[in-house]
């Protein structure tokens, strides 16, 4: 094994000096190798002293085997070091020609080329590349790669032009494409006389990218938990309840930090991943439903109007891509919730159920709350859609309103209008502000019934139980506060997605679309009646003037709904 890892090494060196990169998949593998090396680091030490100490076997087979796969430890840390900084398809060589020929610093923050400090050059010259998705695994969890941005935007106003290329996948264009194949998809999958789902078209479309943010998620929530575990374990030292050794103390304290560390690297990176996929949904469904606007039919177009069709392209849109980063919290606050109260059942006992008693029975309040707060977004939406209709409608006609002085009539239809639409939304706000007010309160009923219950029961509260149980009840502050509002996001995607549904389940133009029989004897009635004697009389033939026809058509029928 130490030879393969002197071979990678060499490989290494040999592709920087070549200035190639090596696979990501190779890159990662590297990097969570060194995670079971580190593991075997400690056992074969261990193995190797027992054998070169007294009593052991000596300088044998066994121990020069044992020597050389902890010697292996070095070069696995060095490349796992190599798979966590180097970039994903730049080497410094090609970053410094790119930097001379474009006048570009990047990777290296602006102003600050190889070799050199921001604070060598007076005007930082803009960010170049495409951020991220050249950036290496370290950039990447530490967001490191925004740097170039951070530090011009520190000199001097951020510019349109100042921002990283826009990566491929984040594009309007490929998020539209993406979509809309998930919808005809979606559309063929559906039996005759049911509606399709546009909530499915999203999960064929978007769910893997989504799932793989919920994987994070979990590792974040696992993360949590290591602190106040460790704390049990200190403090049990500390109290002299435990005769563990000091080393080992200090083992915990160093898992505290880790798992602190991993907490923050996981959550920012869900949010992150989260958020771009908000965008990428806000994008592609914006391009969806204008593409949509266009191919409507007469009667469609007349239904929904222009209001309603802006509201899907921004609003609806809009409300779809800020839920994305918040939707796993509704089975990842419950899950938090569970384990917490494991942990606490640990500690004080049947006390610790008393949390879960108390969330039990705010359950169907809860319930009752998330009901009607769906039922008075549906009634704002529907009250801002005859709104914005309506105004549509009158700055359409804007010229008859002023010709006819109904401004004054048309103003005070449009505030009617507007305050249907507050009415809606002030009842809505006042039952979210309840919402937010009941769940907001439930950490610390939950403390206070856990610890009475506890003394009441005739425990002693030790400092150790107290501050892992004060620990816990802080994690548990979290989903707590966190599920209301996962709950107004999932009412929010399930009422946009319906509504969206229904736009793009409307009725399109036909193309190539053939006559009916009714059409084509109203065409044949215009041609017998003489149409053409509303038209107006040729002009006049101006002398000395060529006049060529604007228009020609021969042999044509036409036809108007009537």
């Amino acid at each position: 094994r130490a030879l393969a890892w002197v071979v990678c090494a060499w490989l290494l060196f040999r592709e920087a000096a070549a200035e190639k990169q090596a696979g990501q998949a190779l890159r990662l593998w590297w990097v969570l190798n060194v995670i079971p090396a580190t593991l075997l680091l400690r056992t074969d030490i261990i193995a190797l002293e027992k054998v070169l100490g007294d009593g052991g076997e000596g300088m044998g087979p066994r121990a020069v085997a044992l020597i050389l796969r902890t010697g292996s430890y070095a070069p696995t840390l060095f490349l796992a070091a190599c798979g966590l900084l180097q970039m994903d398809s730049w080497t410094r060589g090609a970053a410094a020609r790119a930097t001379a020929a474009t006048d570009s610093t990047f990777p290296f923050p602006p102003g600050a080329a190889a070799g050199s400090s921001p604070g060598d050059a007076e005007a930082p010259p803009k960010p170049q590349g495409a951020g991220d998705s050249v950036a290496s695994f370290f950039d990447k969890l530490t967001f490191r790669w925004c740097n170039p941005v951070l530090v011009l935007g520190a000199s001097r106003p951020l510019e349109h032009s100042d921002l990283f290329q826009l990566a491929v996948a984040d594009t309007s264009g490929v998020n539209e494409v993406h979509l809309q194949r998930s919808w005809r998809a979606e559309r063929l999958r559906t039996p005759r006389g049911k509606a399709p789902s546009f909530l499915k078209a999203l999960v064929r479309a978007f769910g893997p990218y989504f799932a793989v943010t919920g994987c994070l998620k979990i590792i974040n929530d696992l993360a949590v938990f290591v602190g106040p575990y460790m704390i049990a374990r200190i403090t049990a030292y500390i109290e002299g309840s435990s005769h563990e050794p000091l080393t080992q103390v200090y083992a915990y304290t160093f898992l505290m930090f880790a798992g602190a560390t991993v907490q923050s690297i996981a959550v920012g990176q869900y949010f992150f991943r989260g958020f771009r996929l908000g965008l990428r949904m806000r994008a592609g469904i914006g391009q969806l439903v204008y593409q949509k606007s266009l191919a409507l039919s007469y009667s469609a177009r007349a239904k929904f109007g222009v209001g309603a069709i802006v509201s899907y392209m921004q609003i609806d849109a809009g409300k779809l891509g800020d839920s994305m980063p918040y939707l796993h919290l509704i089975w990842s606050a419950w899950l938090q919730v569970s384990i917490a109260t494991a942990l606490l059942y640990q500690q004080v006992g049947v006390a610790g159920f008393a949390g879960l008693a108390v969330l039990v029975l705010l359950m169907p309040l809860n319930t009752k709350v998330a009901q009607t707060q769906m039922r008075l977004t549906r009634a704002t939406m529907r009250t801002r859609d005859r709104r914005v209709k309506f105004t549509n409608e009158v700055i359409s006609g804007i010229r008859i309103v002023k010709f006819f002085a109904w401004e004054p009539s048309m103003l005070d239809a449009i505030g009617e209008r507007r305050e249907a639409e507050l009415v809606e939304v002030r009842r809505n706000a006042i039952w979210g502000a309840f919402s937010t007010f009941l769940w907001g309160a439930t950490p610390l009923l939950v403390t206070v019934v856990t610890f009475v219950l506890y003394s009441a029961l005739g425990n002693e509260l030790t400092a150790s139980k107290a501050f892992t149980s004060l620990s816990l009840f802080n994690v548990l502050r979290f989903p707590l506060n966190a599920i209301p509002s996962s709950i107004t996001r999932v009412v929010d995607v399930l009422v946009v997605t319906r509504r969206l549904g229904d736009f793009m389940a409307a009725e399109e133009v036909e193309e190539n679309r053939c006559a009916t029989e009714a059409e084509w004897a109203r065409a044949l009635e215009l041609r017998r009646q003489g149409y053409n004697r509303f038209l107006a009389a040729p002009a006049p033939r101006r002398e000395g003037v060529a006049e060529e026809p604007v228009l020609v058509i021969e042999d044509g029928d036409f036809a108007w709904p009537a």
